[in-house]
């Protein structure tokens, strides 16, 4: 695998019902610094003084990994009109179809990273 991150590298993901998305098949290293900062909650402890990171709310973390990795998708709204991808829709999806294309999100780059073990 190169040290570089081709930044056009993209995976296809076909969801339960058919629809298609298309991600990033890795993030470049200040992405993925910033996906880390906004899936993590800083803590300041009173008494001491330090710093705890403590994970974030899950529903949004959820938003995070699709706003980081999301590329395009093939949605249709009720009328059956194709919704143009846009970044700022991410936001307006429902709760099932964020945490359907995060959990597949995440299962690609687990599986990506075990490839990547693998071949040592």
């Amino acid at each position: 695998m190169s040290r570089f991150v081709d930044i056009e590298a993209s995976d296809e993901i076909t969801l339960a019902n058919g629809d298609k998305v298309t991600v990033r098949q890795r993030l470049t290293a200040p992405e993925d610094a910033e996906l880390v900062r906004r899936l993590m909650r800083m803590r300041i402890d009173a008494k001491t003084g330090a710093v705890q990171a403590e994970e974030g709310d899950w529903h949004l973390q959820r938003v995070h990994i699709c706003e980081a990795y999301l590329l395009g998708w093939d949605f249709r709204d009720d009328e059956g009109k194709v919704m143009g991808f846009e970044r700022a829709l991410i936001r307006q999806l429902d709760q099932d179809t964020v945490v359907e294309i995060a959990t597949a999100i995440d299962a690609l780059q687990a599986a990506r990273r075990e490839a990547a073990e693998k071949k040592g």
